[in-house]
């Protein structure tokens, strides 16, 4: 079950969120390296808890296309904008419009279905996220041998969809080492520090077969991987050949 699952559509023009983010003293530097960072944070000040938990930016120039998955429809998330957004906030949207479409409420055990998504391979170390090859190849028992970086990173997506949908083939069409900006933890009421991190940029295209209706229905929701608030994880799906 996906519940009230819609896919929206958001354009947001890039001189407005040009501004949106000199306001908030994000370098060009850092918009640039990772953009995903400054649609996440447009997201949380303009649409709250009605926005997109998962997205995808599928388009930067002129404007920035936003797809995403969220349970509020587009009616919901225009009323949280005009409630939440100052209007050089709100002025980003371009036109004001969101689309939007109800995902399928049951998906059927057993179907089979082709899909995309950029995800960032890594795994937890400690309190720090590491790149799942780099893990890999630092495991004692790799020590020493080949890691075959395509393979830790399709194992990796395996264990992703594991009891939600099986991986009947897959391909990495990018790869990249990406930078990306994040804040560290609140210290009492100070602002948070920002900070850069490299990590992994992949995008996956394959098939797979769904194995149960209300796992994968979840995924869809939550994304795949860590990374979700910043522009990774959304899975997008159509008809298998």
């Amino acid at each position: 079950m996906t519940g009230n699952l819609h896919m929206v559509e958001l354009n947001l023009s890039g001189i407005a969120l040009g501004a949106y983010a000199r306001e908030r003293h994000l370098s060009a530097q850092e918009v640039a390296a990772d953009p995903g960072y400054l649609v996440h944070a447009w997201l949380a000040e303009a649409l709250g808890n009605d926005g997109p938990k998962v997205f995808r930016i599928v388009n930067h120039q002129p404007n920035v296309r936003v797809l995403g998955y969220c349970t509020a429809s587009p009616e919901q998330m225009l009323e949280t904008l005009d409630l939440n957004a100052s209007p050089s906030v709100a002025q980003a949207l371009v036109d004001g419009a969101i689309a939007g479409k109800k995902m399928p409420h049951v998906w059927v055990e057993g179907t089979r279905l082709a899909f995309e998504v950029l995800a960032t391979p890594i795994v937890r170390s400690g309190n720090r996220s590491v790149d799942a090859f780099l893990s890999a190849c630092n495991h004692s028992a790799n020590v020493g041998k080949r890691v075959d970086r395509q393979q830790v990173y399709a194992d990796w997506l395996s264990r992703k969809l594991e009891g939600a949908a099986l991986v009947d083939r897959v391909e990495q069409a990018e790869f990249a080492l990406t930078t990306h900006v994040r804040k560290k933890g609140h210290v009492g009421d100070k602002a948070r520090d920002k900070y850069m991190m490299c990590l992994p940029r992949v995008l996956y295209r394959g098939e797979l077969t769904v194995k149960s209706a209300a796992a994968f229905g979840s995924l869809l929701g939550k994304g795949v991987g860590r990374e979700t608030p910043f522009g990774y994880g959304m899975m997008l799906l159509r008809k298998a050949a």
